[in-house]
């Protein structure tokens, strides 16, 4: 996701986006190593 913009008041739907999509990332990234 490009630009994300995190306020202070987060909200857990927002929190639990954020999560997926670097668990997403994370888990392209390890899977390019795999493949390496």
């Amino acid at each position: 996701m490009s630009g994300i913009i995190i306020s202070p008041p987060i909200s857990p739907c927002d929190y639990y986006l954020i999560m997926l999509d670097l668990a997403d990332s994370f888990t392209y990234h390890n899977t390019n190593i795999a493949i390496i």
